[in-house]
């Protein structure tokens, strides 16, 4: 699933997002850190090699296996931390649900990025369930707060003015 169709939004400028959900979260995690053309596993073969890989955002919905292992509080090494630089790393968006067993695997990296000065936001709702919150039900509330943070971003436009 998309999550920018989830918003139904227009992105202002063309930008290059990181938006993973669940086990995808790991994924995205790790190109947010590690976008360096030297962290390539290869050697360039064209012109394509030569464009960035950083995302401008990350978001991070229900992610899972930031941790090794699964359900501790010890940060998998995988999205290496000491790539992770203020100006070079995208600001980030966290959600999950207290409920989620992987939120304890979520909560760790926030904290890295924040140590160092990197631009996360983190919410974390008392129900959910793993990506059970990503539902349409009324009480979901994290689509709404992840609109405002891209707004805030100027990622996307700010909402009209009401007459």
């Amino acid at each position: 699933m998309n999550l920018l169709s989830k918003f139904s939004v227009f992105l202002q400028r063309s930008l290059f997002p990181a938006m993973e959900q669940e086990a995808g979260g790991n994924l995205a995690a790790m190109v947010a850190t590690h976008h360096a053309r030297e962290d390539r596993p290869y050697p360039p073969a064209d012109a394509a090699d030569q464009v960035t890989c950083r995302p401008d955002f990350v978001m991070l919905v229900a992610p899972a296996y930031l941790t090794d292992p699964i359900v501790s509080s010890t940060l998998d090494p995988a999205p290496e931390l000491d790539k992770v630089a203020r100006n070079l790393t995208p600001p980030i968006f966290i959600t999950s649900a207290t409920t989620d067993k992987f939120t304890v695997g979520a909560s760790p990296f926030p904290l890295a990025l924040r140590e160092h000065h990197i631009p996360v936001e983190v919410h974390l709702y008392e129900k959910g369930g793993h990506a059970e919150g990503i539902s349409d039900r009324p009480d979901n509330q994290w689509p709404h707060m992840a609109a405002d943070w891209m707004r805030r971003k100027s990622i996307i436009a700010p909402l009209p003015a009401k007459p």
